[in-house]
C-alpha cells in the first residue's frame, strides 16, 4: 500500500526502501513479502541504492 501511495504515474521516481532485515532473512516471510511487491529493482547494498538516489537527484 505503501508504494501505490510513493508511485502513482509512470514518471514519478523515487527509492522504496524496506528496512527490515527479515526481507531477507527470513525464510517464509521474505521471499512471501517480495512476492507481493510489484516488479521493482531490488537490491540489498546500501552503495547501489545511494548512487540510484544520486542519479534520481540530478535527473
Amino acid at each position: 500500500q505503501g508504494v501505490g501511495r510513493l508511485i502513482r504515474a509512470t514518471g514519478d521516481k523515487g527509492v522504496v526502501a524496506v528496512l527490515d532485515s527479515r526481507l531477507e532473512t527470513a525464510r517464509g516471510y521474505g521471499p512471501f513479502l517480495r512476492r507481493s511487491l510489484p516488479p521493482f529493482w531490488y537490491t540489498t547494498r546500501r552503495d547501489v541504492a545511494q548512487g540510484a538516489l544520486k542519479r534520481l537527484a540530478a535527473s
